[in-house]
């Protein structure tokens, strides 16, 4: 269950920095949401281990 949430929270940062509007966020920002989404796909397989 963990696997699903942590993917579908990766799924949403990741289109979340991709669809906003280049003036709402700025690069870094956009790269932090870019970060932040790939941290989550690598964890989901120790998250899911973990639970």
């Amino acid at each position: 269950m963990t696997t699903l949430w942590s993917l579908g929270l990766s799924v949403l940062t990741g289109l979340g920095a991709a669809a906003l509007p280049r003036g709402v966020l700025r690069h870094g920002v956009r790269g932090k949401a870019v970060f932040a989404q790939h941290l989550l796909m690598i964890l989901a397989p120790i998250l899911a281990a973990l639970d």
